[in-house]
């Protein structure tokens, strides 16, 4: 996260009813974007473990039809 805009930052001799509402909506805007980044990476990071679980479920139940399988074919050939 940025550092909180400090006075000593913006010349005082610019900083007029103009400029100011201006980069206090741009400070702001930063700051949307920095919570939505966060907020995006903690999203994919949830995704990834869910996508790591399911995987596994998959593999799991893959498995399981292969058995299945194997003892239907060892219970015809006998």
């Amino acid at each position: 996260m940025l550092a909180e805009p400090d006075g000593a930052a913006y010349p005082s001799a610019a900083m007029d009813d103009l400029a100011r509402p201006a980069l206090n909506r741009i400070d702001a805007a930063i700051a949307r974007i920095e919570r939505a980044s966060a907020t995006a990476r903690t999203d994919r990071e949830a995704l990834s473990r869910r996508h790591d679980q399911l995987r596994g479920e998959i593999t799991d139940a893959i498995a399981a039809l292969d058995a299945v399988i194997d003892r239907s074919e060892s219970a015809e050939s006998a």
